[in-house]
């Protein structure tokens, strides 16, 4: 079960694609109101009107179309639009049905809101799991089947989720037992700075636009200044490979992926790095050897031994990166019952996974770096 949820996460993250959704309409631009336009992120706009604040929630598969709205007012005599979903700020107990989610609570300073969670047993975050053994964060079970019952009694004033597919929104937007749901769909975007922007989405609904804005910022500049320790490697000397055999399948990034943009970050040699897919690439066995037989590092390898990668395929010997132990994989913040933080906090820290990579990939530039989700395999 753990392992068939890890890979469906994986699946995600991986293999999500969408159109650059556009931002605002005419209904809300010829208003007074400040727009908190996100940097980089494009599924969510956030506009503070005078007495409230709207967040419009894009469609992730369609370019320029509005899934929803919500208005949080901190008065709930406050009028507004009947387009939308009300609800008042700040939101005090909340649920939440996905790990990606817990960083951002994290460091919003708000873990104590969270009354109920989704399969906790791949949760990595230690006070979430300290507070669930303590019998303060119930169990919802799966995020695909939540225990209705329990939702009903908890009564949360928000509960957090996210769109699965294009098929399920209608369903996921009216079947919410009349708790007001906010639809947390970082996984969507096509950067990985686009999807830690999402702190901003769920800071506005605590009532902490500019704490989240602040921290946000603070992550931006710590990415950039990681990309100016290689900016001067104008030669890419170390190729790449990623990712590995599931089922049949290799799923490489596709250049245009936020794996493959966070390649480029760190000056990678990327056989794919012109590609212009956004989601990832299925190959086969033989491509992946024709293409990356001497690539110089590997990238994001399912386990932490060349021992064991070896018993997963004895082909991947054939490797150059397999051959000189330069194989790498996000598993050093792992736990027994199979949670990974990479997973986990890393949607929020990708200055630390762009730091992790550049030190995998040249680690004379990252010295007196220790790594926070990469390790390298023995």
């Amino acid at each position: 079960m753990r392992k068939a949820y890890i890979a469906i996460l994986f699946s995600i993250m991986v293999m999500a694609s969408c159109s650059k959704i556009g931002h605002g309409d005419e209904h809300t631009e010829n208003s007074d109101a400040i727009h908190r336009q996100p940097k980089y992120a494009q599924g969510f706009d956030i506009y503070e009107h005078k007495e409230y604040i709207e967040i419009i929630l894009y469609n992730p598969w369609k370019h320029n179309n509005i899934a929803t709205r919500y208005y949080l007012v901190r008065n709930n005599d406050i009028k507004t639009s009947d387009d939308g979903v009300k609800i008042h700020i700040p939101v005090e107990k909340v649920v939440s049905t996905s790990v990606t989610q817990y960083e951002f609570i994290a460091l919003l300073g708000e873990i104590k809101s969270i009354q109920a969670i989704c399969s906790p047993e791949i949760t990595y975050n230690a006070e979430i799991k300290a507070r669930f053994a303590a019998g303060k964060i119930e169990n919802l079970g799966s995020s695909f089947n939540i225990n209705r019952e329990k939702m009903m009694i908890l009564n949360p004033d928000l509960m957090f989720a996210t769109f699965y597919n294009e098929s399920s929104i209608h369903n996921q937007l009216n079947d919410n037992l009349g708790i007001p749901t906010a639809f947390d769909n970082e996984w969507t975007e096509q950067s990985i700075l686009a999807r830690a922007e999402w702190i901003k989405f769920i800071g506005a609904f605590y009532d902490k636009s500019d704490v989240a804005d602040s921290i946000f910022n603070k992550i931006d500049l710590s990415y950039q200044s990681a990309i100016k320790t290689v900016s001067h490697n104008n030669d890419r000397e170390k190729s790449v490979m990623v990712g590995y055999n599931y089922r049949g399948t290799w799923y490489m990034p596709g250049g245009r992926s936020y794996m493959g943009q966070l390649l480029d970050d760190a000056e990678a040699n990327y056989y794919y790095a012109n590609d212009t897919t956004a989601g990832s690439l299925p190959l086969n066995f033989e491509t992946v050897l024709k293409n990356f037989a001497d690539a110089d590092v590997w990238l994001s390898a399912p386990t932490k031994t060349l021992d064991e990668l070896l018993k997963m395929d004895e082909r991947h010997n054939l490797f150059e990166a397999y051959r000189n132990k330069e194989v790498y994989a996000f598993l050093r913040r792992t736990n027994t019952a199979g949670a990974n933080d990479f997973w986990e906090s890393g949607i929020a820290h990708p200055d630390l996974i762009l730091k992790d990579v550049i030190w995998a990939l040249y680690p004379d530039k990252m010295l007196e770096y220790e790594p926070t989700y990469i390790l390298r395999c023995e």
